[in-house]
């Protein structure tokens, strides 16, 4: 059976900033507009649902494009599939990019978290002030301790590894986070001890280098009538 209504959005990682346009400027807030707004939700079987956001006047205001967003979710046992999609259908190429939130909960305190990745990775991350630093070196663990993101988020750009798991020494589950086809992976909490969460994003965007939204690194141009589609699952294993 089929059904719609009205839902308030996903947390969808819609990271746009100030964008500057030819003759026009367009100023947006710092997570976007996609998570405020109420997206059309349509339920397709009994394992699947999908979200639909259509551009309109409140959009156009900060992102002048005319688009159709959506996110498909299908639960197929312990997994959670995601489709992110989005459609210009503007008359002229829209700059976009797609990627996931997700938060799990993270006890700060006691040993340390890992992040385990399916390849070994050296990497050169960096963080939203655009600094780089060797995070991985030859390595496919990654401890999350209390200071890990004392400034800020850490992204990492164009990974070997196709999945990371998150391992908690408190429980025998993990996650594992698919991220093939993603250029980029940031993991992200507050700096505070009281926020007791870690995020894992696979995006095909990062959060840095300057105030316009087409010189963020990433950022796909969609042609007019065409659209851009990625798809992750999130995995719970023993």
């Amino acid at each position: 059976m089929r059904s719609r209504r009205r839902s308030s959005a996903p947390d969808l990682p819609c990271r746009s900033w100030l964008t500057v346009w030819p003759r026009n400027k367009y100023t947006m807030d710092k997570n976007g507009f996609a998570r405020l707004k109420a997206f059309d939700a349509r339920q397709t079987d009994d394992s699947t649902v999908v979200f639909t956001l259509q551009s309109d006047s409140s959009t156009f205001r900060q992102y002048p494009f005319d688009f159709l967003l959506s996110v498909k979710y299908r639960i197929t046992g312990s997994a959670l599939h995601v489709t992110l999609r989005v459609k210009n259908n503007s008359d002229t190429p829209m700059p976009a990019g797609l990627g996931l939130h997700p938060g799990f909960v993270w006890k700060r305190t006691g040993e340390p978290s890992r992040l385990v990745f399916s390849d070994p990775e050296t990497v050169q991350a960096f963080r939203p002030d655009g600094e780089r630093y060797l995070l991985m070196d030859h390595e496919n663990v990654l401890a999350l301790t209390r200071d890990s993101f004392s400034r800020g988020a850490i992204t990492m750009e164009h990974l070997k590894s196709r999945w990371v798991e998150f391992h908690r020494p408190d429980s025998t589950w993990k996650i594992r986070v698919h991220c093939a086809g993603f250029s980029y992976f940031t993991i992200w909490s507050m700096a505070t001890d009281d926020a007791e969460f870690v995020c894992l994003e696979p995006s095909t965007t990062a959060n840095t280098d300057g105030n316009r939204l087409t010189d963020r690194r990433g950022i796909i141009s969609v042609p007019p009538g065409g659209s851009l589609t990625k798809k992750t699952a999130i995995e719970l294993l023993r």
